[in-house]
């Protein structure tokens, strides 16, 4: 189960890894100037970053979607906890 929906959020995609759940959202900003990407592992949200500003949604999931993969799979292969069961 991921969190619950935030003002703001605009896609979140769900991932499994093992026993383990991953999420990747893209988070428009409060000031509505552009994006952030975010990472939750297990409910907890533990990375966050700001995207290049782009006003089209799919270009910014895009990008989001790419930098979270990269950033899970480096994850994954550094640290036991991000291991798939």
């Amino acid at each position: 189960m991921t969190t619950a929906y935030r003002p703001f959020e605009t896609h979140k995609q769900a991932l499994t890894y093992g026993a383990a759940t991953a999420a990747i959202l893209l988070v428009r900003r409060p000031d509505n100037r552009g994006w952030h990407g975010a990472i939750e592992w297990n409910d907890e949200r533990i990375w966050m970053e700001p995207m290049p500003q782009s006003d089209r949604t799919e270009r910014a999931w895009l990008e989001v979607e790419s930098w979270a993969m990269r950033n899970i799979t480096v994850m994954a292969q550094h640290q036991p906890v991000f291991r798939q069961g």
